[in-house]
């Protein structure tokens, strides 16, 4: 559950058992008050029900598989680009090769 969704759905909770505790106090001094004060901490209730559900994310979630998709795309890309472009010297013969290739293709000196 997202931490901004488990937040609203705590302060609902918790603001429904207030409002259902002071309906259940001044149920001695008016009973249309207390009523009141009751159906609204049902419907305060009801929706951190709905706000905890929603907050909720399956692993299985479409939404959540694309992300992972497009970030994985997204460093697959920038692997690449960085392996096309970046060359190194050779410090035997000074040759100027790719990083793809482990070894300088001049004179067969190992990179490490």
């Amino acid at each position: 559950m997202n931490s901004f969704y488990r937040g609203k759905f705590l302060a609902m909770v918790g603001f429904a058992l207030v409002v259902c505790f002071a309906g259940a106090v001044t149920r001695e001094v008016s009973s249309v008050v207390s009523d009141a004060l009751l159906g609204l901490a049902g419907i305060l209730g009801i929706g951190s029900v709905v706000i905890f559900f929603k907050g909720m994310r399956s692993k299985y979630d479409l939404a959540t598989l694309r992300e992972l998709h497009e970030l994985e795309a997204a460093q697959n890309r920038e692997r690449d680009q960085a392996s096309e472009f970046d060359s190194v010297y050779c410090m035997r013969c000074g040759e100027a090769f790719n990083t793809r290739f482990s070894v300088c293709p001049n004179c067969g000196r190992s990179l490490s």
